[in-house]
């Protein structure tokens, strides 16, 4: 990505010169033999499908992979939207992007930034297992990891991590979804726990490719050169890591709680009947019942909405959701909550109903009024974001504002107007909606009542009875369409299409004329300045030229026709692919700090069972690393090879640099 967007930068925020590179890397690469032969040999299973796809002009995306992509955005490791996308954008023209990298090469000059950007991604996707040298048939552990992670965000979590920064349906603000927190977090849950379990990843269609590129990775070898096992291993590592994580910071919100947990109550209509009668069973059996254990929830399997992106239901099991939520938690620490306490009277009726209540749904409610337990629910509930998305949502106009490669400044100041314009554009354009189709059922109302009068006018005078039946047929039906119409308030929750289109161009009238007057109405200095910066922004003097744009794509050409390219020593890889120590590595001591490490060091010198002059914490950081390179040194030298050399010799303990935890 940092390549592209090197080549973004030098056209200065346009595509020219990537697009330049892109198209050439794809036409050189259908007619070269000795590229192919590279590809075949580097790329492997991925050249064939990328080769198999653009030559087939009937394959689902046969256009997309001769189209450069768009919006290239520097993935950060700490921020997953733009990781994943990224990742998805790589794989796919994972083979173009390998032989622009290798054009650059031929162009560029050694120790230039993109030139380092291009031999780096090269040696990163020549690396194989054992730190062996390429052989055609095998898979490259980088793209390997890669296709496991886009298969992760495709399969688990995209979906959940959008759902995080949608609204509640039944709302209109992002991040706003607090009433259904708490059955989402078993959804969530339970989801990672099936993607998990034993044959999860196997029975998901999204992880086909990634099992396709197991079958590259050599089974032998030791976990520590990135066989087969340590991939495996690498999955188990994630997921629990993942898992612990989300138990962490997730779990402890939503589900450890008992002041959040009281949040289900607006959520699902069933799940929150049972939550009720849950309660009033305990408070009714006090000391006898207390946690989900003692209560027995009905083995039945509902269908709740609001937890996926593409608007499907979900299936949950009402016994195992609800001791999942309850677990050990005491009726006694939620009975007290205001938000129970203060409205026992209707959650008793809510609990009591033969049919679950729906508190958005008056359909539901029967002959007994909720409209002050849905006050309390919007009031004290749904009021509570689940995160920061009025932030996220100005980063995220950050993000698109950006996108032409435009310093901070422009950027701050596009932000800026953009959020001046759009978002009272989207709240005044939602309020002339609702008036609109308030104004049309009033007028449908109207038409109705003069149709009726008609109709009985028309009784009177001797209509034949055939006719009067079937004008009475379809009185009835547009009738009956217009209380469907008119019963609920209109909930519009945003124009679209050419309705949006028109209204914006309003807008926009109304904001040229506003500008035009304040033009007219200021001082001659700063129309002065105004003119000036026209003229600058217009002029192409400090702009990349069209002349020096043509120079440096004459230059790539010229570099790209060479018969044979120069493979350079920074395109392979001494090192081998990095094995974490949670997986099987080794341990850098060098990298280890004392302020962050000192409690995992110390746990390794227990687990090691080393014996101590002193307690350990009075030994000092530099001799607790000694203490490591000293028992490190022993295990090496009792393997039957020795240390490092065939007839047992090696360097001393002080030589150490790395171990094995």
């Amino acid at each position: 990505m940092r390549m592209s967007r090197e080549l973004v930068t030098r056209a200065h925020g346009k595509n020219t010169l990537f697009d330049f590179y892109f198209a050439l890397a794809i036409e050189k690469l259908s007619v070269d033999h000795e590229w192919q032969k590279e590809a075949e040999l580097n790329l492997g299973d991925s050249f064939d499908d990328w080769w198999d796809a653009v030559n087939d002009p009937d394959a689902e995306d046969f256009q997309e992979l001769y189209d450069s992509p768009r919006g290239l955005q520097l993935p950060l490791l700490t921020r997953w939207q733009t990781f994943l996308p990224a990742i998805s954008v790589f794989l796919k023209h994972r083979v173009v992007f390998y032989f622009i990298a290798v054009q650059i090469t031929q162009r560029e000059k050694v120790g230039k930034q993109l030139h380092i950007y291009a031999t780096e991604l090269i040696r990163l996707m020549n690396i194989r297992a054992g730190n062996r040298q390429p052989v055609k048939g095998d898979s490259s552990p980088l793209v390997t990891q890669l296709v496991f992670l886009d298969a992760f965000n495709k399969a688990f979590f995209g979906n959940f991590f959008t759902l995080a920064c949608q609204r509640d349906p039944r709302f209109n603000l992002p991040g706003y979804f607090s009433p259904l927190g708490v059955e989402r977090c078993y959804v969530v849950k339970r989801a990672l726990k099936e993607l998990s379990s034993p044959g999860g990843l196997e029975r998901n269609d999204a992880f086909n490719a990634y099992f396709k590129a197991l079958k590259g990775i050599p089974s032998d070898g030791e976990i520590k050169d990135g066989n087969l096992e340590s991939f495996i291993k690498m999955r188990k590592t994630f997921f629990d890591t993942f898992s612990s994580t989300y138990t962490e910071h997730v779990e402890s919100c939503w589900r450890h709680d008992p002041k959040i947990i009281v949040y289900i109550i607006g959520g699902d209509a069933v799940l929150a009947q049972w939550f009720i009668r849950w309660l009033i069973h305990c408070e009714e059996n006090q000391g006898v019942v207390e946690n989900a254990v003692s209560f027995e929830f009905p083995d039945m399997e509902i269908e709740v909405k609001h937890h996926n992106t593409n608007g499907d239901s979900v299936k949950v099991n009402v016994r195992e959701c609800m001791e999942y939520i309850i677990g050990k938690k005491h009726a006694a620490d939620i009975l007290p909550d205001p938000l129970i306490k203060d409205h026992k009277d209707l959650l008793y009726l809510m609990a009591g109903a033969e049919q679950a209540v729906d508190l958005f749904n008056r359909e539901t409610w029967g002959t007994i009024d909720y409209s002050r337990l849905q006050e309390m629910i919007i009031s004290k509930i749904a009021i509570h974001p689940a995160q920061n998305q009025g932030v996220e949502s100005m980063v995220l106009s950050t993000k698109i504002a950006g996108r032409t490669n435009c310093g901070e400044a422009l950027k701050s100041c596009r932000v800026f107007l953009h959020s001046w314009i759009i978002r009272p554009f989207n709240k005044k354009s939602l309020e002339k909606k609702r008036e609109r189709v308030l104004a049309k059922r009033v007028e449908l109302e109207k038409l109705h009542e003069e149709e009726e009068h008609d109709t009985n006018h028309e009784t009177e005078t001797g209509v034949p009875a055939e006719q009067q039946q079937s004008q009475q047929q379809q009185l009835s039906d547009s009738q009956e369409q217009s209380q469907v119409k008119t019963k609920a308030d209109p909930k519009v929750q945003r124009t679209k299409d050419h309705e949006r289109i028109l209204g914006f161009c309003d807008l926009f009238d109304d904001l040229n004329t506003d500008i035009i007057q304040l033009e007219n109405d200021a001082p001659d200095e700063f129309k002065l300045k105004r003119k000036e910066l026209e003229q600058e922004l217009s002029s192409t003097k400090s702009k990349y030229s069209a002349t020096m744009l043509q120079k440096e794509m004459d230059i790539a050409k010229k570099a790209n026709s060479k018969k044979k390219r120069t493979v350079y020593a920074a395109e392979q890889s001494s090192e081998g692919m990095y094995i974490p120590a949670a997986v099987g590595g080794a341990v850098t001591l060098s990298a280890l700090l004392k302020d962050q490490h000192e409690a995992a060091v110390d746990k390794e010198i227990d687990a090691r069972k080393i014996q101590l002059t002193q307690p350990l914490h009075k030994t000092k950081w530099k001799d607790k690393k000694d203490l490591l390179k000293i028992d490190e040194h022993k295990m090496l030298s009792a393997r039957p090879q020795g240390l490092f050399n065939p007839d047992g010799s090696g360097k001393m303990y002080q030589q150490i640099q790395e171990i094995m935890p």
